[in-house]
């Protein structure tokens, strides 16, 4: 896969890694907000601990800074909803990524 990604012009190559970013991010920040919503749900510091206490252990970043964004602008209201939409963009855009690689090589 990777000799295929390499023959990728590097414009496509960049799109591809921002696309990936994103779907990842999407997708982390979907789990961790759930886990905030029904694991720990009445004790936000708690779970943040457990966020952290968690990635370092599986060493997954945060990603804060786009998660705080995504709070701002995806369901600002409805912050289960904006979790729930957030994990399937970032299934919907990875499925779609591995076989957009598919189809490349």
């Amino acid at each position: 896969m990777f000799n295929k990604l390499k023959r990728m012009k590097p414009v496509k190559q960049t799109l591809f890694a921002v696309i990936i970013a994103f779907a990842v991010i999407a997708f982390w920040r979907g789990v961790w907000g759930l886990m905030d919503e029904y694991l720990f749900p009445s004790n936000h510091q708690l779970s943040f601990w457990a966020s952290l206490f968690i990635g370092l252990i599986i060493l997954v970043g945060t990603h804060r800074g786009v998660w705080g964004l995504m709070d701002e602008y995806l369901f600002p209201s409805n912050h289960q909803l904006s979790f729930w939409a957030s994990l399937f963009i970032g299934l919907v855009i990875l499925v779609a990524t591995h076989y957009a690689v598919k189809e490349l090589t």
